[in-house]
């Protein structure tokens, strides 16, 4: 480059080779000042402080090794302050995570609140079913008790009077005595007969014999074949009615009442499900959900898929992981 001359206070010219070196001072050198503030922030943020580029009584005093020094301390308080970044950006996540969860908690005890006044509602209905129930059911044995004395009346105008033939004959032959004996028979085959015949087949017979004999013999005078049966037709008719009308209301009541059971049967998984929701709650009241272990969310899981008997996972229907953060509780369980 050439020497260059410079001008002393005497007005000289000297050459830049016979100019001596400048010192910096030494009372206070960059790299020193520099490796100071990085330690002062880093203990104020929590974090370790990152190494200096060098010992602060290994620096120099001279111009050229400032340089280096204050880029690393640019570049610590760079990234300290990206780590600074970085935990308030987690912190924001974390409640907003928590407000999502105290909203999901609200809602599924507002759920567990409306389930338990159903629950109350139910059980009045039921308390009601049974009294009508046992109001049916005395009715039934009250209908029953007719029948039985019906049948007890009829039983004994069987064995206490005789079925009688009026019969005016003007002459006889075989033939019409052979058909006398038969109906005979036959009409004493039906009055000695007990059960369904003796309800529903015994007017008819009876009838058919009286129309062959008055067909037979024009002059035949009173025939009273069906005496006593014919009453007692008419009552079964009206009992079996009777009982058939109040077996349907038994059933329908039956079905009403198998289907407030179904009911009561939800109402207990919902309790015993609620039960398990809320020692949730308390853990993660007490604890918190960082704390809480795989082992333990597994053991809930398990316990709620046993209470409702099936593959898909109970949990899902509460929110379960959604409560706790699936990915942060599985995460805390696998640190711990």
């Amino acid at each position: 480059m050439g020497d260059k001359s410079l001008v002393t206070g005497s007005g000289e010219a000297t050459t830049a080779s016979t100019v001596p070196a400048v010192t910096a001072p030494a009372a206070a050198p960059p790299a020193a000042v520099g490796s100071s503030l990085s330690q002062g922030m880093a203990s104020a943020s929590g974090l370790e402080a990152f190494p200096a580029a060098g010992p602060s009584s290994q620096a120099t005093s001279s111009v050229p090794s400032a340089a280096p020094a204050s880029a690393d301390n640019t570049s610590n308080l760079a990234t300290i302050s990206r780590r600074l970044v970085d935990k308030e950006i987690e912190r924001a996540r974390a409640a907003h995570q928590l407000a999502q969860q105290t909203e999901l908690a609200s809602s599924e005890h507002a759920k567990i609140t409306d389930l338990a006044d159903q629950l109350s509602s139910a059980h009045t209905e039921i308390e009601e079913l049974r009294g009508k129930l046992k109001d049916l059911a005395a009715e039934l044995a009250s209908t029953h008790d007719k029948l039985a004395d019906a049948s007890k009346r009829v039983f004994e105008e069987r064995t206490s009077r005789q079925p009688v033939l009026h019969l005016y004959i003007g002459q006889t032959n075989d033939r019409f005595d052979a058909f006398i004996r038969r109906s005979t028979e036959i009409f004493r085959e039906v009055w000695e007969e007990v059960g369904t015949k003796l309800v529903f087949g015994c007017g008819i017979e009876s009838r058919q014999v009286e129309n062959g004999l008055r067909a037979f013999h024009p002059e035949a005078g009173d025939i009273s074949i069906t005496d006593g049966f014919e009453h007692f037709q008419q009552i079964c008719r009206e009992c079996e009615r009777d009982l058939r009308e109040r077996k349907e209301s038994f059933d329908q009541l039956v079905e009403v009442a198998k289907e407030q059971l179904q009911r009561n049967r939800r109402d207990a998984l919902v309790r015993e499900e609620k039960e398990i929701t809320d020692e949730l709650e308390t853990v993660l009241d007490d604890r918190g959900a960082e704390d809480v272990t795989e082992d333990e969310l597994f053991n809930w899981e398990e316990r709620l898929d046993a209470l409702f008997d099936n593959d898909a996972s109970a949990s899902r229907r509460i929110g379960l992981p959604e409560l706790l953060g699936d990915n942060e509780v599985r995460q805390g369980g696998a640190r711990s």
